[in-house]
């Protein structure tokens, strides 16, 4: 079912967007690119680590399709993996993206999106996935999303889309699973100063796994996350915010109901045309059905300046997060986090970048867990079409299970070869 959804998703875009190509300016970007990664410690294992060195292939695609009404984007990369050592690991990832966008009339636009990845890295690189893997076996994880988007007046804007997310783990012990949100917002202004947002979601999980031989996958859940805010724009770069959520989680086996209640209130402000930052803090309130409470502070800051030849991004938050769709399915779970990015280009062909991040998460067992990252790369452009790169990256774990702990250093060298043709 979790590919049929896939494969629907990837044919309305086809269905919608073929008919349009006429007068469309397209543009193919074929691309190869060959990596050898040394990895110290390849199992995140903190009592025996093992290092190998891993060899990437990769050819790719890129195609882009514009109107003047229509956008059109498609990505495909295989990458034949390759280990030195531990020759069983050896397998082909595969990566892949779609974004559609078409303007029906002057104020409604249709868009659609799909992203695919399947791959056997213990560590996701998939936004705000945090779990780690304790084995190289692969996975698919798939995530598309569908909407119509109607915009009326100076910033009214109406949305309303679904979303389907899916897992499939070739370890037995690792639950798959689906979720789905459907989901609506809505922002209206009142006049150049007052606006009122409004949303609403709708989350249903469902869980399996091979093996129950050791434990039941998790619960599947439904619930829904409505909110309602006010902004107020003091001056055309400034906008102070307060918003108010509730969000319940109705669980089909033993595990117990919550109802969260969340009130934020922050600021965004553009300072130049190269500065901007937005900033909010808040309190959330955790109730189940046994009457327990559990409260935390939300908050979140984000600055970014560009320079000349860079731009610096720093970004920071804290709350609470639901860990189910994860190799570690940690449920509901506290965290605070904080992360910089740094990129200079430092001439015309050198780019270089520099990366930190922290991050703590505390489960519902009062586990905690934290997590710093570091990395550094540069990336050198010759002859027009090639590019050469190293990257290093360096993740260290500390975690209440000892056994959970890790100490990892990664080193890339890669080539690549891109040309667009139009």
């Amino acid at each position: 079912m979790t590919k049929k959804i896939t494969v629907i998703f990837f044919i309305i875009t086809l269905m919608v967007s073929v008919p349009l190509f006429a007068s469309y300016q397209v543009e193919v970007t074929p691309s190869l690119s060959l990596g050898a990664l040394y990895d110290d410690n390849i199992d995140l294992d903190n009592a025996d680590e093992e290092s190998d060195w891993i060899f990437v292939l990769t050819p790719g695609v890129a195609l882009n399709i514009t109107s003047q009404k229509n956008n059109l984007s498609l990505n495909y990369s295989p990458s034949i993996v390759r280990y030195k050592e531990r020759d069983e690991n050896d397998t082909v990832r595969h990566s892949a993206s779609m974004i559609f966008s078409q303007a029906l009339t002057q104020n409604l636009e249709f868009r659609i999106s799909d992203t695919y990845l399947k791959s056997e890295e213990p560590l996701e690189e998939t936004e705000n996935i945090i779990g780690v893997r304790r084995t190289r076996e692969s996975y698919q994880r798939n995530t598309g999303d569908a909407g119509m988007r109607y915009s009326f007046g100076p910033s009214n804007l109406f949305e309303v889309g679904y979303r389907h997310s899916w897992l499939e783990n070739d370890d037995p012990t690792i639950d798959d699973g689906t979720i789905e949100n459907p989901y609506a917002s809505y922002i209206y202004w009142f006049n150049v100063r007052h606006g009122l947002e409004l949303n609403a979601e709708y989350t249903r999980a469902e869980f399996t796994r091979e093996d129950i031989s050791f434990t039941e996958p998790e619960d599947d859940y439904s619930g829904f996350t409505q909110g309602i805010g006010y902004r107020y724009r003091y001056n055309p770069q400034s906008t102070f915010f307060m918003h108010y959520d509730f969000t319940n989680r109705d669980f089909k086996g033993d595990t117990i109901d919550y109802d969260v209640y969340e009130g934020t209130v922050g600021l965004e402000k553009n300072i130049s045309q190269d500065m901007s930052y937005s900033i909010s803090a808040g309190y959330f309130l955790r109730k189940n059905d046994l009457d327990e409470e559990d409260d935390g502070l939300n908050a979140d800051i984000s600055f970014t300046k560009t320079f000349n030849r860079g731009t610096l991004n720093i970004s920071g938050s804290s709350g609470w997060s639901e860990a189910y769709l994860e190799a570690e399915s940690r449920g509901f779970t506290k965290y605070q986090s904080v992360t910089s990015i740094f990129n200079y280009q430092a001439t015309t062909n050198l780019m270089n970048n520099i990366s930190l991040s922290y991050r703590q998460d505390k489960d519902e067992a009062s586990r905690k867990s934290k997590t710093v990252s570091a990395g550094y790369g540069w990336s050198w452009a010759f002859l027009r079409y090639y590019s050469m790169s190293v990257d290093y990256t360096c993740s260290v774990r500390d975690d209440d299970l000892d056994t959970d702990d890790y100490l990892v250093n990664r080193v890339m060298f890669s080539l690549r070869w891109s040309r667009p043709f139009r």
